[in-house]
């Protein structure tokens, strides 16, 4: 889906639509990018604490046979 796309369902999930239902103005895109940016730290944070759960940040020996 395109970002606009993207950001015409998130105004309509938050009610931020005109008496027939559209969104019809850029008028929140700024909270928009604010919600996008923490939840990619959000995805960010839970992906490296999984990591670090499997012990991902540890250095490995390879064997070669």
């Amino acid at each position: 889906m395109s970002k606009m796309g993207n950001y015409v369902i998130w105004c309509e999930e938050k009610g931020y639509t005109n008496e027939h239902g559209e969104v019809d103005s850029m008028e929140h895109v700024d909270e928009y990018k604010k919600c996008q940016e923490l939840t990619k730290a959000k995805t960010f944070n839970a992906i490296v604490e999984g990591m670090k759960s499997l012990k991902w940040d540890e250095k490995k020996e390879v064997k070669e046979k």
